[in-house]
């Protein structure tokens, strides 16, 4: 595959890479100033990485704060989304039901969130550490218009959550649109990251270049796989028949806790069996859409997928409900830690979790090295939620679970 913005007919740029990555002394290399630039930019070196290790580095805080901006980009991602169509500007649009959901963990309008940012890891040498957001601003986004959010997830707003087709359809749109803006905001970052290798010399620059290069690859796969489920969940927007949403819900006896709505591509089951190999970029990553919300009588935890991309939903689902009832709600809080960062803590309950629970959940959100047996029961108990039931949503029809999840 050819590097980012590199001409097919520039024989010189695979040469000069080639000499460049297999030479111990780049500056015994006579790379010419009018050539391509190693780093595969299409820019001419002389435009590019000539004398960069002379640069001044820059500024770690200037950087993180660009990269805000970057992830502060603002957009409706409805699909009728336009000049005549939307209501002003993008607005502070909530993952997570403010009123519904938030409130009623929060203390005095706070609740707590893991934040993995840039001041934090520098402040913690590296780890996360919860702080106290409002919930204004919890699980927010810019990435729809008033009116396009208010009309969109109303029967999520407005409703009482009965798991129906249109809310399991729902319950998957927001948190897609949000990972397909945060991905898209990642690739706008790419920019950003590969200017830190100003001020320093050709091995480092190498390391950020190439860095650089395989998350711009996964971002570009990633994003392509969010647009193609989005495009399918549109469709069925516009035809106002959801039959193909699945679900499985667990039905929780109080408020729960932690709060969550994500969506991912399942790797491993609940036991260590492979569902699907993340490292290939071109097959489509199959997603689920995870939620843990409040309920009139008490709480939910729902996974949700489509049927045209069930395989792997399907089997680790199967994984999960071959568990003992009573340690589903553990296994659904290790699945919650292990791959989402949208998720928001009941203020009470964290500070009530002894200092080992709190450093093992931190360590699960830090986490990026996939292993089998990541999901499988490590012994933690940091939850008290019962399950008062378990429920399939299979072609519009919401029913009790039976041993295992319709096929089809």
């Amino acid at each position: 595959m050819r590097r980012r913005g590199s001409p097919a007919s520039a024989p010189s740029f695979a040469s000069n890479l080639t000499s460049f990555l297999f030479c111990q002394n780049p500056s015994s290399v006579k790379l010419g100033r009018n050539v391509l630039c190693w780093c595969g930019s299409g820019k001419k070196y002389k435009r590019c990485h000539l004398d960069r290790e002379s640069e001044m580095r820059p500024n770690p805080w200037e950087i993180a704060e660009k990269i805000r901006t970057e992830f502060s980009w603002k957009t409706c991602l409805h699909p009728q989304a336009g000049s005549h169509t939307c209501n002003g500007p993008s607005i502070r649009a909530h993952t997570i039901r403010r009123a519904a959901d938030l409130a009623r963990i929060a203390r005095r309008g706070h609740v707590y969130y893991v934040a993995p940012d840039f001041q934090t890891l520098n402040r913690t040498g590296g780890k996360a550490e919860p702080r106290l957001v409002g919930i204004n601003r919890a699980s927010t986004f810019t990435g729809f218009c008033a009116r396009h959010d208010s009309a969109l997830f109303a029967p999520l707003e407005t409703d009482e959550f009965r798991c129906t087709p249109e809310q399991a359809h729902r319950l998957l749109y927001r948190p897609v649109a949000h990972e397909l803006y945060k991905k898209i905001a990642q690739q706008r970052s790419t920019a950003v990251f590969r200017d830190i290798d100003r001020g320093r010399d050709y091995a480092d620059q190498v390391i950020v270049q190439q860095w650089c290069d395989h998350r711009s690859l996964g971002t570009d796969a990633a994003i392509r796989h969010l647009a193609e489920l989005k495009a399918m969940l549109d469709e069925e927007l516009a035809r106002q028949q959801y039959e193909k949403m699945r679900a499985l819900i667990i039905d929780l006896d109080r408020t729960p806790d932690v709060l969550c709505a994500g969506v991912t591509q399942p790797d491993f089951s609940f036991d260590g069996v492979l569902l699907q190999d993340l490292s290939d970029t071109i097959r489509p990553a199959l997603s689920v859409g995870f939620n843990i919300l409040a309920t009139s009588t008490g709480g939910m935890v729902v996974f949700v997928w489509h049927s045209e991309m069930g395989g792997p939903a399907r089997r680790l689902l199967d994984s999960l409900i071959r568990l003992p009832v009573q340690e589903i709600p553990h296994a659904a809080i290790r699945f919650a830690f292990e791959n989402f960062e949208n998720l928001y803590l009941r203020p009470e309950w964290w500070e009530g979790l002894g200092r080992q629970h709190r450093e093992r959940l931190t360590e699960r959100m830090m986490s990026i090295v996939p292993f089998p047996a990541r999901l499988e029961d490590d012994g933690m108990r940091a939850i008290a939620w019962q399950v008062m039931g378990l429920y399939e949503l299979h072609d519009g029809i919401l029913r009790p679970l039976s041993s295992t999840l319709a096929s089809v």
